[in-house]
Parts: structure tokens; C-alpha cells; sequence
């Protein structure tokens, strides 16, 4: 009896382990929102790229971009990083940033996307 309950236990544990990580893959690939209740409401605004930097990937030939961009909230100036690969494309100072920040603490931000601005 005591060794089913063991099985059984373990089985529980490896499904609630493939559960997690399988949700977190696709929460990452899909670019999940937690429920607000959880982190707070989030706004959405355009920042600026101000400084790129280089990070080369061991062994790999390739370097990602570290971007360093700015926002402005209720005319309070924010500063943020992130580290930009393949997927997001060469990315130039200058260019746009969209920035989703949590609402009662601007400082918080995450980079989700980013656009060429056109020069006049």
C-alpha cells in the first residue's frame, strides 16, 4: 500500500512540474499578462532608445543588443534595459519603444516592442 501511495505521489508531482513548465513556455512564447490582481495594473507608453550595447554569446559568433530606452511618465523621466536577439531585429538609437509599466510604481517596466521612427 505504501509503495502505490509513493507512486502515485510522485506521478502528482511530475505532472504539477510538466503543469508549471509547460505554462510558463507558453506564457513566454505568447507574452502572458498575469491576472492584475497579482502584480497591479499595468499602462502602456512610448519611450526612446538612447544607448545600444553588445553582449557576444559564448561559442555562438552572434551578440545580442542590450538597449537602453526611456519613458516618460506624468512628466517624470524612467529609464529601462533589454536584452534584444534575433527576434527583435537591429535595433538603432533613435528608434521607438513601447513600455508597459505597473501603474503605481513607474520604475517597473518591461520593453514590449519596438518601432523604427521615420525622420522627417
Amino acid at each position: 500500500m505504501r509503495k502505490i501511495l509513493n507512486i502515485v505521489v510522485t506521478a502528482v508531482a511530475i505532472l504539477g512540474i510538466a503543469a508549471a513548465v509547460t505554462i510558463a513556455v507558453v506564457g513566454f512564447f505568447y507574452d502572458f499578462k498575469p491576472p492584475a490582481i497579482l502584480i497591479g495594473k499595468t499602462a502602456e507608453v512610448r519611450g526612446e532608445i538612447t544607448e545600444i550595447g553588445w553582449r557576444p554569446v559564448p561559442r555562438g559568433g552572434y551578440a545580442y543588443q542590450i538597449v537602453t530606452y526611456v519613458y516618460n511618465v506624468d512628466s517624470v523621466e524612467y529609464t529601462g534595459t533589454k536584452q534584444v536577439g534575433k527576434r527583435w531585429g537591429l535595433r538603432k538609437t533613435g528608434d521607438g519603444v513601447k513600455v508597459r509599466y505597473l501603474i503605481r510604481k513607474p520604475s517597473r517596466n518591461r520593453a514590449v516592442g519596438f518601432y523604427e521612427v521615420k525622420k522627417k
